[in-house]
């Protein structure tokens, strides 16, 4: 099959979104098929999707995540790259820019009448204006994401905002996805200190002060390290200077450095408050299988985290997060038999299982 991936910002960023193109794309593409993305920013003939740029973006601030959304497009050169490409299969991520992905599912519908038009939603907004602005997106694109003959959500909190947003579509829930295979884990000499990681954007929703404030009610020795950079940063910094925390800013870093750094960690700490329609983070982070993950009780993480519920917590509530991580630094064998329980569960979210699902919507 020919198939094509449509991504409304560009693939040069390592955000989920992207890393499910490429995830679901590279397998596909190992099986035979031939992938193609077209997204908005620069074209990459090396790259085994064949990404094509097709339009200039502009960088917006969203969800307290950055992200650049494609500008207007040439209808009549969209037309013809449908037309000349004649895809089989047309993959696109929801929700969608109006001047590019809606134009693209429209056109696609009119134009390519053989072609099978599939959709993933991806996200879950944070806060009222978010929430507010994803409702008024949906209400007019609903006509345009009925023309699509299958509707994916990430998690059934997506899948429940998607039936809010585009009345009468019923999603098929079908998660995110990581290649385990990809994945080494070095085994890990455990010793004391233990380290503690924060790995995301330093924005308010991430909970990174939630963090810091738990921290400063724990006794017990720990070193910990904060891995991201945004608006927060200060902030924080001035946070844990001010109560002597152990702990050390390391910025943004390169994907082998957050590798590197994931392998190392004993406790993994994602204290997010909402706005988190999956947790692909936190597949990654117990892929490596030498430290406990810990995650905030929100919609997205707790839908990764149900067959282990314990390592759930409400960030808000310092104590709590102060005593489940205290616990994990005292408990050895209760931190082993969950990170032992964490690398069965994330095989499940791995691209042999999640891609075999996507390819049966492709071909049923």
């Amino acid at each position: 099959m020919k198939i094509l991936y449509v991504l409304d910002d560009t693939m040069e960023r390592p955000d989920g979104v992207q890393q499910y193109i490429r995830a679901v794309g590279s397998w596909m593409s190992l099986k035979g098929h031939n992938v193609h993305v077209a997204c908005g920013g620069a074209s990459d003939s090396s790259s085994v999707l064949k990404i094509r740029g097709l339009a200039k973006t502009l960088d917006i601030s969203f969800n307290g995540n950055k992200l650049a959304i494609t500008l207007p497009i040439s209808r009549r050169k969209l037309k013809h790259y449908l037309l000349d490409e004649n895809f089989d299969i047309i993959h696109i991520q929801l929700p969608c820019n109006p001047l590019f992905g809606q134009l693209l599912i429209n056109m696609a519908h009119k134009y390519c009448k053989d072609t099978k038009l599939v959709g993933t939603f991806h996200i879950l907004p944070y806060g009222l204006l978010p929430y507010m602005g994803a409702r008024l997106l949906g209400f007019w694109q609903t006509p345009t994401v009925k023309k699509l003959d299958k509707v994916l959500a990430v998690t059934e909190s997506a899948g429940n905002l998607v039936s809010k947003m585009y009345k009468s579509v019923a999603p098929i829930i079908i998660p995110n996805t990581i290649n385990i295979k990809s994945y080494e884990r070095n085994k890990k000499v455990h010793n004391a200190p233990l380290k503690i990681l924060f790995l995301g954007r330093l924005v308010k929703r991430k909970g990174c002060m939630e963090l810091l404030r738990a921290l400063a009610l724990i006794d017990s020795p720990y070193q910990a390290v904060i891995v991201g950079d945004g608006p927060e940063r200060k902030k924080l910094e001035k946070y844990a200077l001010q109560n002597s925390l152990p702990v050390t800013f390391l910025g943004h870093v390169s994907e082998r450095a957050k590798k590197e750094r994931l392998a190392s960690a004993d406790i993994l700490v994602f204290p997010s408050m909402g706005g988190e329609s999956f947790g692909i983070v936190l597949l990654e982070a117990m892929a490596w299988g030498n430290g406990v993950v810990l995650a905030g009780n929100n919609p997205g993480y707790s839908s990764v985290m149900e067959s282990i519920k314990e390592v759930l917590f409400d960030s808000r509530d310092t104590g709590r997060t102060s005593e489940i991580i205290h616990y994990y630094l005292t408990h050895d064998a209760q931190r082993n038999k969950v990170i032992k329980a964490q690398k069965n569960l994330v095989r499940k979210f791995d691209v042999d299982v999640v891609c075999d699902q996507i390819l049966n919507i492709y071909t049923s």
